[in-house]
């Protein structure tokens, strides 16, 4: 059977031209879907900072980090999808892209400042999350920070489906749901500190179909420095 992921893999691989135009058709006037975060996660960090963005689609928020932002940042985006990668590429001269898997992310160990995850975890499979959080726990430095967005799973949720996907029914689609206590559970384990919580109403409401009712949040933190000795 068929990883979960790879289905939403296979899936964004083949809708890359329905997802650009529907972000050029929601103007956000320069902006990106998670400003806040984005901006957040900004004013924590030095300049210089190496930040690692997972899952960057057409590598909007690196576009964002290295050409709107008042600081020098070093920003690497990684994706699973060649075609998604290429457009990257074009659209973000300044960062730099890597076609890389999550579940197998390829760096040294403490090598970025901060980590963004906007939408990613949604479509990793069940069984692969916590080993996804813990190579990102890997590859990030002492007191460098996690930005997650995920959908909510409440009472009543099906935790995990696939259906076909909104951008163009044509392909299946698969979607993971998360409860914060889930992240919050994850991180006090790992002696993070959780520095914010952002509740998000569903961006498309008019694309998501079944998703027009959902919640995204979004929860910001950061690692602890190791104690010596």
């Amino acid at each position: 059977m068929k990883n979960k992921t790879d289905i939403a893999i296979e899936a964004y691989d083949n809708v890359v031209d329905e997802y650009i135009e529907y972000f050029k058709s929601k103007d956000l006037k320069g902006n990106v879907q998670f400003q806040k975060e984005i901006d957040y996660v900004v004013s924590k960090l030095q300049d210089k900072a190496s930040i690692l963005d997972m899952g960057t689609a057409i590598g909007d928020y690196p576009k964002f980090l290295t050409e709107k932002c008042n600081k020098d940042f070093y920003v690497v985006g990684i994706d699973s999808s060649p075609n998604m990668l290429e457009k990257a590429k074009t659209n973000t001269p300044k960062a730099n892209f890597e076609l890389m898997d999550i579940r197998k992310l390829g760096f040294k160990e403490k090598s970025f400042d901060a980590i963004i995850c906007f939408a990613i975890l949604t479509y990793v499979d069940d069984g692969d999350c916590l080993i996804v959080l813990d190579k990102v726990d890997k590859i990030l430095k002492d007191g460098g920070m996690i930005a997650i967005n995920a959908l909510e799973f409440k009472d009543g949720d099906q935790k995990e489906m696939i259906i076909p996907e909104p951008f163009n029914p044509k392909y299946n689609n698969y979607y993971n749901r998360y409860t914060k206590q889930f992240f919050i559970n994850y991180f006090n384990k790992k002696n993070y500190e959780i520095l914010n919580f952002y509740d998000n109403p569903i961006f498309s409401s008019e694309k998501a179909g079944i998703f027009s009712t959902e919640n995204q949040f979004s929860i910001i933190v950061r690692k602890q420095f190791a104690s010596k000795g």
